[in-house]
């Protein structure tokens, strides 16, 4: 009988985060690999009225909405949801009559920033009953400041995407794995298949950057120069509400104005000479699509061992050269030996599935903890 699984995480629908979206793509897929029924909550704590929400929608131009109705055609195509949650009553309702395990993950859901709410550890007296599994909840900054004593029994495994969760937790005394982002669990024919078309004829050079593009000037003027490519496309990251420097973009610029919705961003990745990023999932879908890749320092202020978005990962890979603290860095990198990378993801990968899959054999023989403040 085929289990349904709700799940917790960031779904990326109303920041337009393309990372989020896509990694709540795949969780699902990853379940369903696992004959379950997932379904992503659908929370919001602002309390707007539809009508309102579509006025703040507008507010931010035609260009927003219309990326807006791309990330909403993705999820309605591709993410099962649950009804629209406002307030906690709200999910627990949901959760209690609709779930037989909840999931919290991936992305960075027990980030500092957040990790105060009950929601994103199923922390709640009415689901007791049910058994929880964590699978790559993300932690990219900061402490787990929550108290899970009340919570880490409900638990039948617990796996953070960084390794830092694992030392975090250690506390509980319980096993913590760490595995992979599910965008790089899932196969590479299932973002094929969601790929939009080609975009853009020619080489180009593809940024997508978190932090102020100036920052990263000199080493892109480098990096065009090393792979002879002039045309540099320029993602424009939606979520922080951050225009694009048009330098930089001739796709965003006056030449070419396009909406990106997620179909369109995995297709201007799939197609690129070269990926410049500073975040995570930009580095992802960089491996996903075989793309020499360039990752650069948050802010040129973190070494790769302080980010542990990428410190629990490319040493796996053998790619921490393409971790960029200085410009000088970019002349030494050498070209992407995918046959190795391709090996260790393999095994990267088959680890994170089993993970996945005995976790949810676990879940058959658990039983509500007695008293879960003891």
């Amino acid at each position: 009988m085929k289990k349904r699984v709700t799940i917790i995480t960031w779904m990326g629908d109303t920041t337009l985060n393309y990372g989020a979206t896509l990694q709540a793509t795949a969780m699902q897929e990853l379940l369903k690999n696992q004959n379950c029924i997932p379904t992503t909550m659908k929370f919001m704590y602002l309390g707007k009225t539809a009508k309102e929400r579509m006025m703040t929608l507008m507010s931010r131009g035609s260009g927003y909405a219309k990326t807006y109705f791309r990330f909403k055609k993705w999820i309605k195509k591709y993410i099962n949801v649950s009804p629209q949650c406002y307030f906690d009553d709200d999910v627990v309702a949901y959760a209690k009559e609709n779930s037989d395990i909840l999931l919290c993950g991936s992305d960075c859901i027990w980030g500092d920033a957040y990790n105060t709410r009950q929601l994103f550890f199923w922390d709640y007296e009415e689901l007791d009953g049910l058994p929880h599994i964590a699978y790559a909840s993300g932690l990219d900054k900061g402490e787990i400041t929550y108290d899970m004593s009340r919570v880490i029994d409900k638990f039948v495994a617990i796996s953070g995407r960084e390794k830092y969760v694992s030392q975090i937790l250690s506390k509980y005394n319980k096993p913590i794995a760490t595995v992979l982002d599910p965008t790089l669990t899932v196969s590479e024919s299932f973002w094929e298949k969601r790929a939009g078309k080609r975009m853009i004829s020619g080489d180009y050079i593809v940024c997508y950057i978190l932090s102020r593009i100036e920052c990263h000037q000199v080493s892109i003027e480098k990096i065009k120069k090393k792979y002879n490519v002039n045309h540099v496309v320029c993602i424009d990251t939606n979520f922080i509400d951050k225009p694009c420097n048009e330098v930089y973009s001739d796709y965003n610029g006056n030449v070419s104005k396009k909406t990106v919705g997620p179909e369109e961003f995995l297709s201007l990745i799939k197609y690129a000479k070269v990926v410049c990023t500073d975040s995570f999932h930009g580095m992802c879908f960089s491996l996903v699509f075989r793309r020499e890749f360039y990752i650069f320092s948050l802010k040129r202020i973190y070494t790769m061992g302080e980010d542990r978005r990428f410190a629990s990962l490319l040493p796996k890979l053998g790619l921490t050269q393409r971790y960029i603290l200085l410009n000088s860095d970019i002349d030494k990198v050498e070209d992407i030996n995918w046959t190795e990378v391709e090996t260790n993801l393999y095994k990267e990968r088959q680890e994170s599935i089993q993970f996945l899959k005995d976790a949810i054999d676990k879940c058959d023989a658990y039983k509500e903890p007695k008293d879960a403040n003891q």
